[in-house]
């Protein structure tokens, strides 16, 4: 499946459980520059995620890269209803892994995002906008070439945003390895975080 229609499904799936939690569109880049973590400057052989637009202006492959280990150079945005959307691949063709991240305005307060954002199964993270959660998510089916098993990181931001980053890995890593990537994605929404 193509980035494009991997895309699309995403969209689809991701804006019909989050669209219409508020009326705001989605604010421009956030957070970064008031992070404390250091990001390496960006080469020039290739165009920045932020080229993309929508929710890829949050996001840098450099920063991504410091974070979870992985270079992305392949960005795309879209938008359904209120919530923008950004994936991030690596080039090539290659589908996984992926790192998707979503933004949708909300006027809910965080007692609802606690009680009906965060997933079965899923545990609080501390330290990160209103209110957060982390779930590893197991592979998604027995395809080789779909996606494996997934970091999820959900929060609802202090700008009022739901946020979500979610990084999946190839079809072939086991379980333990998003187990053990799940520190570095909740340090990567920290730093996504709005100031």
């Amino acid at each position: 499946m193509g980035l494009r229609a991997a895309l699309c499904i995403l969209v689809a799936v991701v804006g019909g459980v989050l669209a219409g939690c508020g009326d705001d569109k989605p604010s421009g880049r956030t957070g970064p520059e008031a992070q404390s973590v250091a990001v390496p400057a960006r080469g020039t052989d290739r165009p920045a995620a932020s080229a993309a637009g929508g929710a890829c202006q949050i996001l840098d492959f450099d920063a991504v890269a410091q974070f979870v280990g992985v270079t992305f150079e392949v960005a795309a945005a879209a938008q359904k209803d209120t919530t923008a959307t950004c994936v991030l691949q690596r080039g090539g063709g290659s589908g996984y892994p992926d790192l998707t991240l979503t933004v949708t305005p909300t006027t809910a307060p965080a007692s609802a995002f606690k009680t009906t954002a965060a997933p079965p199964g899923a545990g609080e993270v501390a330290a990160l906008g209103q209110a957060a959660y982390q779930l590893v998510r197991p592979a998604a089916g027995t395809d080789p070439a779909g996606p494996g098993p997934a970091v999820e990181i959900g929060w609802l931001s202090k700008k009022g945003q739901l946020m979500v980053v979610r990084y999946r890995l190839p079809a072939d890593k086991p379980q333990t390895d998003a187990e053990a990537l799940a520190p570095q994605v909740v340090e990567l929404a920290k730093y996504l975080e709005p100031a």
